[in-house]
């Protein structure tokens, strides 16, 4: 008897739970601030990720793009961070890039997508840009998650050569100061300096 009215209670909250749930998809003015892809989308996506990351225990990843919606979102994401300038990216996307690097594989699509926006002698950008990647791999660090197999050393390289090579003298601090600050992440720093580890 007792089980029963738990039962239908749970039911009843269940129903209710469900037709607050479509009345606010039914909403439109959540839709406009997301359509938007501002402050609003960007913090959803960071506690998304935070949410499934510490509600779905996997023993060694989560499988991020089997979740429902997590494509979608991503694409929009990279859109976004494809579109707008590297020194002025605001600071709820960047908080969101290093939540969704959580699943490492996306850091090969994101330093990708800010060095393809760089020119060697516009020197702000190239600061502004490793700043950002000093960023994404202080995260991988934090989250001691190893660099993806997929990473394309010889394009991250060929940047670093690049600015190393240049005449700026910021920019070649800037550089050396993120080989230095992640030389721990960045396995495939040795080749760079003529080193070998043991």
């Amino acid at each position: 008897m007792i089980l029963c009215i738990i039962k239908k209670k749970g039911t009843l909250k269940a129903e209710q739970n469900a037709d607050l749930l479509k009345e606010l998809l039914n909403d439109t003015s959540w839709q406009a601030r997301f359509s938007k892809r501002g402050k609003a989308f960007f913090f959803f996506i960071n506690e998304m990720t935070k949410y499934v990351h510490k509600t779905v225990v996997i023993k060694d990843h989560v499988p991020w793009q089997d979740l429902p919606g997590y494509n979608v979102l991503i694409r929009n994401f990279l859109i976004e961070l494809k579109k707008r300038d590297v020194r002025a990216l605001p600071e709820a996307l960047i908080d969101t890039s290093v939540t969704l690097l959580r699943y490492e594989k996306l850091l090969c699509t994101f330093v990708t997508i800010v060095y393809n926006k760089t020119k060697v002698y516009d020197s702000s950008t190239v600061f502004a840009v490793f700043d950002v990647i000093n960023t994404w791999l202080k995260a991988l660090d934090s989250y001691q998650k190893l660099m993806p197999a997929i990473f394309d050393y010889n394009f991250f390289f060929k940047g670093i050569y690049m600015i190393l090579d240049g005449d700026h003298a910021l920019n070649i601090a800037k550089v050396l100061w993120v080989l230095y600050n992640n030389i721990n992440v960045l396995p495939g720093i040795y080749p760079l300096f003529g080193c070998q580890l043991d």
